[in-house]
């Protein structure tokens, strides 16, 4: 999808595998962003506050029967 186009560009914190071995061609491709896989390291304060609350609210929606706010539209693969 990222070679052909079809997707402008993706940043990636996450991959499979973990950790991307360095021949991976998404390690070249110009509309793609690796970062770390550190995003949760809590660098800031209010990082946990955040998350936990995020956690609970979803939880609170999905033991509830709440559609999420942010679906992923698994037809048009994104």
């Amino acid at each position: 999808m990222l070679e052909a186009g079809h997707i402008g560009g993706a940043g990636l914190d996450v991959t499979t595998p973990e950790p991307l071995p360095p021949e991976s061609k998404l390690w070249n491709m110009p509309n793609v962003i690796i970062t770390p896989h550190v995003s949760g390291g809590m660098s800031l304060e209010i990082t946990l506050d955040l998350i936990a609350h995020k956690f609970i609210k979803y939880l609170g929606d999905y033991i509830s029967g709440r559609e999420f706010p942010h679906i992923v539209d698994r037809n048009s693969e994104y």
